[in-house]
This record gives C-alpha cells, structure tokens and sequence, in this order.
C-alpha cells in the first residue's frame, strides 16, 4: 500500500511539472502575429506562418498584400481593430497542432455629447 501511494505522489509530481501548456503557447503566438498585423509588420505576420524560406516570394509578396488588403477592409468597414483578444486556445500534442479561438473588438466612435457613448441620446454615432 505505500508503494502504492509512492507511485501516486511521483504521478502526480511528474503531472504538475510537464512544463508550459501547449494551448497557452499557441495562444501567444497567435495574438503575436495578429498584433504584428495590427502594427502594420505585415512581413512579421506573414513569417508567423510560413517560414521566408519555404515558400516562393512571389506567393510571399501575395499574402504580404492580402494582409494589408484587410486590415485596410477592417478600417473602412469597423473603423479598424481595437485589440486581439483570445477567448479558447486548444493543442492537440499527437497531432501537432493547434486552434486559437481570437476575437477582434472593432474601434468605438466617441458620442460628441458625452464623450463616452453611453448616454442614452448617442445611440446613433455608436459603431458596434
């Protein structure tokens, strides 16, 4: 029986200690590279994904553009971004991989009464 428990206390030691969680690395790393983006570091972004190396610069050049293309979208449609901010983060260790659930808060116009949006009279200078 107390080997038993020895085995257990060792289980659990090894279990606490198995360094940082997959998800929460994937999770950084996605808000990195979109706040690259939002920094206009398109060249960074794109790197994020694909190393310079393994892809043709023509290709590269491509998606250096799309993404300037949206962000660009994003100011004409929402005003642009206001932050990047993860809500689910999940690693599958087998497979090397992982998904990253981000939301993209558009920016807010100020009423020009109350300075703040919330008094009631603003509701229609609120982008949402």
């Amino acid at each position: 029986m107390k080997k038993l428990f020895y085995f257990f206390v060792a289980l659990l030691a090894v279990a606490c200690s198995s360094g940082p969680d997959p998800g929460e690395v994937a999770a950084q790393a996605a808000k990195e590279y979109y706040t690259q983006l939002l920094a206009g570091k398109y060249e960074h972004y794109v790197d994020g994904f694909y190393r310079p190396d393994s892809i043709p610069a023509s290709y590269r050049r491509q998606l250096i553009d799309n993404a300037k293309m949206f962000v660009g979208q994003q100011k004409d449609e929402r005003r642009g971004i206001l932050d990047v901010r993860v809500v689910n983060a999940v690693a599958d260790t087998v497979k090397r991989s992982a998904n990253v659930m981000a939301t993209a808060p558009a920016k807010r116009l100020l009423c020009p009464w109350c300075s703040i949006g919330a008094c009631g009279i603003c509701a229609n200078f609120i982008s949402t």
